[in-house]
């Protein structure tokens, strides 16, 4: 295996509390789900069930409006309650189908396996991945099916015919790698999901045609014998990558790591270029779609932080209230500072114990108020901290001052938009200055010009 090194990014600390257990341990069926109607980026999905109907898990009960959404399915069975509005881990209002459970969890009666999905044709694989809506984890959140499926929008057209022209995926990487280094859940998965593992990766042998495959693991990880023998098998090639420096396992950082293969910021796609990421939950994913029928209805997320009692690496159901999450790792500890969804440095503080995980959760953080680092907007000191550290080579000392004093057309010329919102800047950042807020704002106050 050939180990990848990053230049930029930051090293964390190795953590205080003690680190997240390595078995992956199944959480009671919630008496009641929130199933939001906006767990992807685009329009939010219509509810196609009533209040009183009966649900089992696997039926849809809403339904995308445009191909950038992805359709919700039940993840208990019993009765809807209620379709109301409720507020996503992002902050956004989105209508919501509720679900008491009947505590039966009966699925949907075409929810089956199949024993011979491999003789399937690519068409048909496709259609199960479609119907089981999976969605990507992380800030990105994206039907997986755009990742496999012919590029959306043309590399280029004809200059004879004006035929659109169409980057086919020559190369798909599978990212084994967390978005955060206190994750501690994407090797676990390979190991406790080995059998979807394995239908996931043939699956997307068969419907993409790709012609190179890469496992990116963490080096600080080994990978086990089963899994070694099964990526031998389907010539898979496995490459180490140095995950304890963060961004590493962001898709756009880990393709420069692997590929050097850098993707045009900030509208640009490694489609373009024929090459897909998806990460090991999504390949899971995938195979139970293509085996099972199974669409997804549950998550495994890293509950971490001196803020809760037991830290765990849980399997959720899609839906489940936050507040069942934390009393299922014995419930807060000391004086709660922020519960956030994602990690430390990309994650987004929640107001309310209620919001619901979503397809796109990857962990929980709970931080205790004595760990809570307060911003303030102290004048830069232009130590060059931040330029050091920028994954994508921007400048964060002068955008902030930028977006500071309202100059949002400076900031765009000095490329804003190509900022992944990592939060290296504010790390480092000895005046402590809020820089990634004033970039979320700048970025926001930009669209709105280009736009109005």
């Amino acid at each position: 295996m050939k180990l990848s090194s990053l230049c930029k990014g930051i090293r964390f600390p190795k953590p205080k509390y003690p680190n997240v257990p390595t078995e992956v341990v199944p959480i009671p069926s919630p008496s009641r789900v929130i199933l939001p109607m906006l767990q992807h980026a685009g329009t939010p999905c219509v509810p196609c069930v009533e209040k009183g109907s009966q649900v089992k898990i696997g039926d849809v009960v809403g339904r995308p409006q445009d191909e950038t959404g992805a359709s919700v399915h039940a993840s208990v069975s019993g009765e809807v309650t209620d379709i109301a509005q409720v507020y996503t881990s992002s902050g956004q209002k989105s209508p919501a189908v509720i679900i008491s459970s009947d505590g039966k969890d009966t699925w949907a009666d075409n929810i089956k396996t199949d024993a011979e999905y491999l003789e399937k044709a690519p068409s048909v694989l496709i259609d199960r991945i479609k119907d089981a809506a999976i969605m990507s984890s992380g800030t990105e959140a994206a039907p997986v099916i755009t990742d496999l499926t012919l590029s959306q929008k043309p590399r280029g057209y004809h200059f004879a015919t004006g035929l659109p022209i169409f980057k086919p995926l020559d190369t798909l990487v599978i990212n084994c790698v967390d978005t955060e280094p206190y994750y501690g859940a994407a090797y676990r998965l390979m190991d406790d999901f080995f059998d979807d593992l394995e239908a996931g990766i043939r699956t997307v042998k068969i419907v993409t045609e790709a012609t190179r495959f890469i496992m990116a693991v963490d080096v600080q990880h080994s990978v086990s014998n089963q899994v070694r023998d099964l990526t031998g098998q389907l010539e898979v090639a496995v490459r180490s990558v140095d995950g304890t420096r963060f961004p590493t396992g962001v898709h756009r950082v880990l393709l420069k790591e692997l590929l050097d293969l850098e993707i045009p910021m900030p509208y640009g796609e490694p489609r373009d270029y024929g090459v897909s990421v998806l990460k090991v939950d999504s390949i899971i994913d995938i195979g139970r779609a293509a085996k099972h029928l199974k669409p997804q209805v549950e998550k495994v997320i890293s509950v971490f932080g001196k803020g809760v009692h037991d830290q765990k690496l849980v399997r959720v159901r899609v839906g489940t209230p936050l507040k069942d999450v934390l009393a299922a790792c014995g419930g807060l500890a000391g004086r709660p500072g922020k519960v956030i969804f994602g990690g430390p440095m990309m994650g987004m503080a929640q107001f309310d114990l209620n919001v619901p995980i979503s397809k796109d959760t990857e962990a929980v953080y709970v931080q205790t108020m004595d760990e809570v680092v307060r911003s303030v907007n102290h004048p830069c000191i232009n130590c060059g901290l931040c330029v050091k550290v920028c994954p994508v080579r921007l400048v964060p000392s002068q955008l902030s001052k930028y977006c500071e004093n309202d100059q949002f057309q400076d900031a765009a010329a000095l490329n804003l938009m190509n900022c992944i919102e990592c939060g290296c800047c504010h790390y480092v950042c000895p005046a402590k200055r809020p820089m990634v807020h004033q970039f979320r704002y700048g970025k926001s106050q930009v669209m709105v010009r280009r736009m109005g």
